[in-house]
């Protein structure tokens, strides 16, 4: 990461040698600030759950709006190492 923007993503699975669309993964404080952006603008649905050591999201589901389809934000964290 650096300023705040990631830089490289890898596979924790030696079975996947590229890792497709890097350019959709988001930092922790991006996460947050989805979630915020989530409760700001009401969308219809917001799931969270938290590492319970560290309290970063490591499931993270919003369906900004219930009557359209695939506009859903969805991330699973996992396998992340706190520097």
């Amino acid at each position: 990461m650096d300023g705040g923007k990631i830089t490289g993503v890898s596979s924790a699975d030696p079975g996947i040698a590229t890792i497709p669309a890097q350019e959709r993964f988001v930092s922790i404080e991006g996460l947050f600030m989805l979630i915020q952006d989530a409760i700001t603008n009401d969308a219809a649905r917001i799931e969270v759950s938290y590492d319970e050591a560290y309290g970063y999201p490591v499931d993270l589901f919003i369906d900004h709006d219930e009557r359209m389809a695939d506009e859903e934000t969805s991330f699973a964290i996992s396998s992340l190492t706190p520097r």
